[in-house]
């Protein structure tokens, strides 16, 4: 299973309003955790092993002000780490893979808002 979910504000901790990290963390966070929790138990009760990967990204290191953007992205690895350890005993492997960014509608929409555009 592959569980990838992102949601990008440009809020830093000086400015950063509680009811928007709220919104973030049950996307970015919440629903990681319910992908990895119900593709385990399946997998779990199947007794046929299998990989879980989630999306983190390199922008946890390196986000500049995304304060909460890369809160949220250690959170997702904080949980593949934590799953790849209970669940390697049920042939399960959970791993994270970090991608820099690709070009998507999200992030053009990044791109152009430093050049003048939205």
């Amino acid at each position: 299973m592959l569980c990838n979910a992102g949601m990008v504000s440009d809020q830093n901790i000086l400015d950063l309003q509680l009811s928007k990290f709220d919104c973030l963390m049950a996307l970015n966070v919440q629903d990681v955790v319910a992908c990895v929790k119900h593709a385990a138990r399946s997998v779990v009760k199947g007794r046929v092993g299998g990989s879980i990967v989630c999306a983190g990204s390199v922008g946890r290191d390196c986000g500049g002000g995304r304060t909460n953007y890369r809160m949220l992205k250690h959170a997702v690895v904080g949980l593949v780490r934590s799953a790849s350890v209970l669940s390697g005993a049920h042939g399960i492997r959970a791993n994270c893979i970090s991608p820099c960014a690709v070009a998507t509608q999200l992030t053009s929409g990044m791109a152009l808002k430093g050049k003048g555009g939205r």
